[in-house]
């Protein structure tokens, strides 16, 4: 795991002296919720869990891959909603996988002084190493400190760097940005310096934002969350509030740009208002596929 790096560690530091700040909007829209008679719904379903199982097909993908089942799983926000960390426990315990990807945002708070919390992500990580390995990136309410926690519990943390994994014989690049939207902590060429030619490469970036940099460096996967699927969407998943992070294509589920297909997840928990509808929270299970097979 690299250093903490100057941008990241810049805004940390303001952020201990200031606490973050909500809109006013989302105050008033919090508040509505409070006084009507959906409030309830909305927290029950924050705790309604869905696993999404995505097949994703690669004609370049190595053979060696083929049928690799990846279980990613990003957004927990553990301390937003009380019990889910519980429901996560007990579901991505019944999930055989090869390989696990944390997609990070594992509090709720950049500012979160809660030892609670902490070991609630503990706990993921120790069941997470029993299936596989595991690597995970930093997210826009992440601490470094978060980072050398989950590293302690032997999870692989990239924090733009990229490692290679083999598998029968092929081998392919793992890379893994650092938050390119509060923290501003990206940086794609440092990022991608141990990839090599012809390489296929998936990228975990906590938000969609690094989409047209990725697809121009080569990468084939683009792994993202940090839209929460929109968290409040009317009937059908229409979606209220997009983000500034992210286009309404790529909201959430699978796009595409330029030969690089994308997965945004909806992620576990929620942030502003620990409420979802027509929305629910999601688990992934990635199977990769060989086009070729």
């Amino acid at each position: 795991m690299r250093a903490i790096s100057k941008k990241r560690l810049l805004v940390e530091n303001q952020d201990s002296k200031e606490k973050a700040k909500n809109s006013w909007y989302w105050s008033v829209f919090d508040f509505l919720l409070r006084v009507s008679f959906i409030r309830s719904a909305g927290l029950k379903n924050a705790l309604d869990i869905r696993v999404e199982n995505v097949e994703l097909v690669f004609d370049n993908l190595p053979k060696g891959f083929d049928d690799v089942r990846i279980l990613f799983i990003t957004d927990l926000h553990f301390d937003g909603t009380k019990l889910l960390a519980d429901k996560v426990l007990n579901i991505i315990g019944t999930i055989d996988c090869d390989c696990c990807f944390l997609g990070g945002d594992y509090t709720y708070g950049r500012n979160a002084n809660n030892n609670q919390v902490y070991t609630q992500i503990e706990q993921v990580a120790k069941l997470l190493k029993t299936k596989s390995r595991v690597f995970g990136i930093l997210g826009n309410y992440d601490l470094y400190k978060t980072a050398e926690l989950l590293e302690g519990h032997g999870v692989e943390m990239l924090i733009n760097e990229g490692i290679c994994l083999e598998r029968k014989g092929d081998k392919l690049y793992l890379a893994g940005m650092d938050d390119p939207s509060h923290y501003k902590a990206d940086d794609i060429v440092l990022t991608d310096s141990n990839s090599w030619d012809n390489a296929f490469k998936i990228m975990l970036c906590h938000s969609p934002a690094k989409y047209k940099e990725s697809a121009e460096a080569g990468y084939s996967l683009y792994l993202t969350g940090d839209t929460h699927g929109g968290q409040i969407c009317l009937p059908g998943g229409f979606v209220i509030f997009c983000g500034p992070t992210a286009n309404r294509k790529m909201v959430r589920g699978r796009w595409s740009c330029h030969g690089m297909i994308g997965y945004t997840s909806r992620g576990i928990g929620t942030s502003r208002i620990k409420m979802r509808y027509y929305c629910p929270p999601e688990i992934t299970v990635i199977t990769l596929k060989n086009g070729h097979r």
